[in-house]
């Protein structure tokens, strides 16, 4: 049987409905592959919230010491160890020099898919765990523990931590997951926040607070 070729309009119109159905599915894609993003973030900070519990369990229901700025760089004891300030333009994360590690033993956990930095970890504590129990926050289940930071050098903003100390009054939490973010709390638990309310900033905000313990 002899076949019959395309005509030139045929194999055009051919081209046309498969860049239709490229044009329908790539979108979908993209947002299947932002989910699965997503969900590893969560996995990531309900990995670093438990090894946070494992460590108070360990040390007398004490959070892991916080470093932060230039005088805590290059100095061991802190949840997290990192060689210079501020990361990642003057030093970068060594994660498994940290108090927490050994009871994560994976780097992997320490870094967000979505962040684009050559940061070694993209997590920042609330500060208000600083010399804090985990019995002195009065909702557990409601303070942040672990947040997605971000900091302004002048009007420029840098989408990642820069010493893994999440300060209220100075840093800001970064929309890095389809205009939302990912945040643990201090009972263990994480999930994505979506930011289409323009108040999500002070909520969390006001929820890392703790009690006058």
């Amino acid at each position: 049987m002899k076949l019959h070729p395309f005509t030139l309009i045929e194999l055009l119109v051919v081209i046309g409905i498969i860049a239709i159905l490229a044009g329908l599915l790539m979108p979908a894609l993209a947002s299947a592959r932002e989910k699965a993003k997503t969900t590893d973030c969560i996995n990531n900070q309900k990995q670093l919230a438990m090894a946070f519990i494992m460590y108070g369990n360990d040390n007398k229901q004490w959070f892991p010491a916080i470093g932060d700025n230039l005088k805590d760089a290059n100095v061991y004891g802190y949840w997290i160890y990192y060689t210079d300030f501020p990361v990642p333009t003057k030093g970068n994360f060594i994660v498994e020099q940290g108090t927490v590690f050994p009871y994560v033993k994976s780097k992997a956990v320490f870094k967000c898919k979505d962040d684009q930095s050559i940061s070694n970890n993209s997590y920042a504590v609330n500060s208000n765990c600083r010399d804090h129990k985990f019995s002195d926050a009065e909702n557990p289940s409601e303070t942040p523990l672990l947040l997605e930071e971000g900091r302004r050098n002048g009007s420029r903003r840098i989408d990642t931590t820069d010493d893994g100390y999440f300060a209220t009054s100075g840093n800001y939490v970064v929309r890095r997951h389809t205009k939302g973010t990912v945040l643990s709390f201090i009972d263990g638990r994480a999930e994505w926040l979506n930011w289409e309310n323009k108040n999500t900033d002070q909520w969390i905000r006001d929820r890392c607070a703790f009690s006058s313990k």
